[in-house]
């Protein structure tokens, strides 16, 4: 049972074991020199041998987290990884001293890990507070977890500002901060003896219930506080626990004294005491917020936020799901895309609220024209995707694009008016046309490509006339051989400024195809080759080696450009070596870390998860080298990743600025992206203002830096030069 103040219905056990207890413990990381990290330390039967502040906090750092925990200090750190087999390598966490902001992960062979922070303790300055995580589990959860109870650990090892007035005793002083350990991390803790009657309640738990009594509720008043369903779960684990001593751990639905709903985690257990009944000793913690939290990042993260349909990337997991079903069952499956014609030329005459109610509305009709077990999906601006499962064949991929195309021309009545929407549909079936999620969705593009320069308004399915596509793509490719052959790729630079006083703070090079006879290419007509493997490393490398040679001559001339950010493809970054790459050529150059940054878009976030990207922008920043986010918010995913990726700046998309300053819809999504950033540490750029009035909306919502038409086209080293060196004179003045 944790320490700290309780409301007895019997017998209370004291509260601890006085100030040498707590040192001794302290020596040996607060656990005993003998015992490993163990999930007992969580167990509240075993906190009643061990009740000192320091074991109680490590018990709840365990119950918080979920996994086992415990002190390391630094001449015993390496003794808890033992019992796990972990050899720590040179140079890790175990075998270096751990600096005063440090926080670091050890992984082992199985996919665990130990997750550690330092503990800014004046008279402990090399404790470290670990917990052990299993596989798969969450080191960025566990650091926010550890850093919640870094405070008040450290003012138990101090044990002075904690302790309060001199004249304090020792069991009062750690009941106090047992109670504050409960209290931060929302865990009230109780005992019943094992007919129901109550031994007692930590005061957390009053709280956690809202209860009026003075005294502990018997065993069927607390579980009467939870709903029906959840009593039940939680009287058939009770008996089991009380019968056979088997522990439970479950969530539960609570309705407290004031009529709120709330999701409790119980975890309870009924050690054997000798000849004496066994009791139930358990601890309850609240975990509406956490649960409400990750629902909200889970729908952020899978749902377009105007349709509530599945987004781009939740449908992709259930085209590969449906993918691997159907190989097992010998089936088929079908993929329709659906584009809206002309869509831009309705915002552009209606307005954008008449473009989000029309979406809104094609949204249903599209779920309601397909078949009960098929899904629909928002996966761009004006697109959407259905999953066909189980189809006869193509014949059938063509009935049902004829159904979808009816259910969206249906006139659309808004405003007293009717608008008409027009659309066109691809499709492409598996195994006949593709075997991938990716095959998939290209087949299916190509066809809807064929559709719309039929005459649009009709379906196709995929053929292999649609393989010219192919031919197209080989043209452009051998295109850019030459142009990289001929050295006719350059950076062109954008201007990022603070936006209120104009000052240049940064560049943004963007990549341009400078043609001898056709003029500049844009990045949208060669685009095929930027992510090819070959040719897209081939003109990052050309890129590369241009932007530092710009950087190094600015430097030289003494010109105030700040930092440049270049734009990084999923193919570099997965190759893993980037970062040596980037490393190399700016030591080579003699350009300070800072001065370059690298961009990255939410999508290569949202389609490429592999550790390769984690662990190349976690030493890109390791390097010095900052990390920004690019087109952020656009597909609410990159909510998850901000917390465990090394991303330093976010950058807002160009949809959420160009109406911030009409719509209030976009200007909430716009403050609370900034809020959000701001909240997490992070540098918040607004990309594409083209209108002073988006300048000043965002400087009202506290967004100070930005980029975009109204500040200046992207240029072409020349014309940048001039450009800072007319910001160096202003600045002169």
């Amino acid at each position: 049972m944790v320490g700290g103040p309780v409301r007895a219905a019997a017998k209370v056990a004291g509260a601890g074991q006085g100030r040498q207890a707590v040192a001794a413990r302290y020596d040996a990381r607060g656990r005993g020199p003998e015992t490993p990290i163990d999930r007992d330390t969580a167990s509240p039967a075993a906190a009643r041998s061990q009740d000192t502040p320091l074991s109680a906090l490590v018990r709840l750092v365990a119950a918080t987290t979920g996994a086992s925990a415990a002190w390391i200090s630094e001449s015993s750190r390496a003794e808890p990884l033992a019992a796990y087999g972990v050899v720590p390598p040179e140079g890790a966490l175990l075998h270096r001293r751990v600096a005063a902001d440090d926080r670091s992960v050890l992984h082992d062979p199985s996919g665990s890990a130990v997750v550690g922070v330092r503990v800014a303790a004046s008279g402990a300055p090399d404790i470290v507070l670990a917990v052990h995580l299993p596989a798969g589990g969450d080191a960025g959860e566990a650091y926010a977890a550890l850093s919640r109870f870094s405070p008040l650990a450290a003012a138990i090892l101090d044990g002075r500002e904690a302790r309060g007035g001199a004249g304090e005793e020792p069991d009062d002083y750690h009941g106090r901060l047992s109670a504050q350990v409960e209290s931060i991390a929302h865990i009230g803790s109780f005992v019943y003896e094992a007919d129901g009657r109550p031994v007692e309640w930590s005061e957390e738990m009053f709280k956690l219930l809202d209860w009026s009594g003075q005294s502990p509720a018997g065993l069927d008043g607390l579980l009467d506080a939870f709903s029906e369903e959840s009593r039940v779960k939680l009287r058939a684990a009770v008996d089991e626990t009380l019968a056979i001593g088997k522990p439970f751990d479950l969530e539960a639905a609570l309705i407290t004294g004031q009529g709120q709903l709330r999701l409790v985690r119980l975890r309870v257990e009924a050690p054997e005491r000798g000849e004496a009944p066994r009791r139930l000793v358990g601890i309850a913690q609240d975990v509406t917020e956490r649960r409400q939290f990750e629902d909200r990042t889970w729908r952020l993260a899978n749902q377009d936020f105007l349709t509530r349909l599945p987004n781009r990337r939740l449908f992709e997991e259930a085209l590969e799901r449906a993918l691997e079903l159907a190989r097992s069952n010998r089936t088929k499956v079908g993929v329709l895309v659906l584009d809206l014609d002309y869509f831009k030329e309705i915002n552009t005459s209606l307005g954008h609220e008449t473009g989000d109610v029309l979406l809104h509305v094609i949204a249903g009709r599209l779920r309601r024209a397909v078949g009960p077990m098929d899904e629909v999906a928002r996966t761009g601006g004006d697109e959407f995707a259905v999953l066909v499962r189980d189809p006869e064949g193509a014949a059938s991929l063509v009935a049902l694009s004829r159904q979808l195309l009816k259910a969206v021309e249906q006139p659309v009545p808004i405003r007293g008016s009717e608008v008409a929407v027009r659309a066109s549909v691809g499709g492409a079936l598996f195994p006949d046309h593709a075997h991938g999620v990716g095959e998939m969705l290209d087949s299916a593009q190509a066809a809807l490509a064929r559709a719309k320069t039929t005459g649009r308004r009709i379906g196709l399915v995929y053929d292999e006339e649609m393989r010219r596509g192919a031919d197209t793509r080989f043209r452009i490719h051998e295109a850019i051989r030459g142009a990289l052959a001929r050295n006719e790729i350059f950076p062109y630079y954008q201007p990022k400024v603070h936006l209120e006083t104009g000052a240049v703070i940064g560049l943004e090079a963007l990549v341009r195809w400078r043609t001898g006879t056709s003029g500049l290419v844009f990045p949208a007509e060669f685009g095929s080759a930027l992510s090819d493997g070959f040719l897209g490393s081939a003109i990052a490398t050309r890129v590369l080696e241009k932007v530092t040679d710009d950087i190094r001559d600015w430097l030289d001339a003494g010109l105030p450009f700040g930092s440049v950010a270049v734009n990084v493809t999923a193919i570099e970054l997965m190759r893993g070596a980037f970062h040596e790459q980037v490393a190399e050529v700016l030591q080579r150059k003699a350009i300070p870390f800072d001065r370059f940054q690298v961009e990255v878009t939410e999508t290569v976030f949202l389609q490429f998860e592999g550790r390769e990207i984690r662990d190349t922008i976690a030493k890109l920043d390791a390097l010095g080298v900052k990390v920004a986010l690019d087109d952020f918010g656009t597909g609410f995913g990159s909510l998850v990743h901000l917390r465990r990726l090394a991303v330093s700046l976010i950058k807002i998309d160009r949809t959420f600025i160009e109406r911030i300053d009409t719509q209030p819809e976009d200007e909430a999504i716009v403050r609370a992206l900034i809020a959000l950033g701001k909240d997490l540490g992070k540098r918040v750029i607004a990309e594409g203002i083209e209108r002073e009035e988006e300048r000043r909306a965002l400087l009202a919502l506290g967004c100070v830096e930005g980029q975009g038409y109204l500040f200046g086209l992207p240029s072409a080293k020349a014309e940048t030069t001039e450009m800072l060196e007319a910001e160096g004179r202003r600045r002169a003045f």
